[in-house]
């Protein structure tokens, strides 16, 4: 027969450890869980990114995108003719001729 020490060393053990150490896993699970979620889309239009490293990956992807505009200091696209934010007429930095090449919808014709 076990003793009572024996007894109430392991529930010690039980509950002063191991519990505590499930707990953490199960916040950290739950955290990845929200952040892996994606929600709308990117400026870009397309969905975001989702996954632990989502955010940074979409991110890194919009980067070379951007432009800051220069009426309101927003973050538009390149390609934009239009703020969306302030509604202003800004000059695109990307023409149409070096898109369609990007895109590979260029005619060569």
């Amino acid at each position: 027969m076990k003793s009572t020490w024996w007894v109430i060393t392991m529930v010690f053990i039980l509950f002063g450890f191991i519990i505590p150490v499930l707990w953490i896993f199960a916040i950290i699970a739950a955290i990845c869980a929200i952040a892996s979620s994606p929600g709308g889309t990117r400026a870009d239009g397309k969905p975001k990114s989702g996954g632990l490293f989502g955010g940074l990956w979409d991110a890194w992807l919009m980067h070379e995108k951007m432009r800051e505009c220069p009426h309101c200091k927003s973050q538009i696209l390149k390609d934009a003719s239009r703020c969306r934010y302030c509604q202003a007429e800004v000059k695109p930095l990307v023409t149409q001729e070096q898109l369609d090449e990007w895109s590979g919808t260029k005619k060569f014709y």
